[in-house]
This record gives structure tokens, sequence and C-alpha cells, in this order.
């Protein structure tokens, strides 16, 4: 008996060893774990924000675009007509006396 105490004795001591180092790695990442989601949640928040904040601008572009959009396009009317107007008028000159 005295002889398996000494065989197995430190093998047992290694073995609980190792099962309370993992019992307590695994404890003390789960309250890591716990902080990194309060970090996450954080996180996500403020890249909602940033997301909140680029739709605005994309809202903001987007009617900036439509209005120069159309002041354009009256521009383009506008010389269209100028220039249907001049042609007309070269096509029937006014004479002079």
């Amino acid at each position: 008996m005295n002889q398996a105490i000494n065989v197995w004795g430190p093998a047992f001591l290694v073995c609980l060893t190792v099962c309370l180092t993992v019992l307590i790695g695994v404890i003390t990442n789960n309250k890591r774990i716990d902080d990194l989601r309060g970090e996450f949640l954080s996180i996500n928040k403020r890249i909602d924000d940033v997301n909140k904040r680029m739709d605005d601008q994309h809202r903001d572009l987007t009617a900036q675009n439509v209005s120069l959009r159309s002041d354009l396009i009256a521009r383009i009317d506008g010389l269209e007509k100028r220039l249907v107007d001049r042609l007309e008028r070269l096509e029937h000159p006014v004479s002079r006396p």
C-alpha cells in the first residue's frame, strides 16, 4: 500500500493541480468575457451612432443632389430655348433697310 501511495501520489497531485488550474482559468475567463460583453455593447452603440450619422449625411446629400439636378435641368432648358430662338432668327433674318 505504501508503494502505491509513493507511485500514484505525485500523479494524483499533478492531476488535481491541472484540474484546479483549469477551473480557476475558466472562472476568471468568464469574468473577462462578461467585461468584454459590456465593452462590445458600448462599441455597438458607437457604431450605431456612426451609422445614423452617415444615414443623415446621405439623406442630406441626396436632397442637395436633387436640388442641384433640378437647377441644372432648368438652366439647360433655358439655354436650349435661347439656342432655338437664335436659330429661328438665323433662318428668318430681319431685313434692315
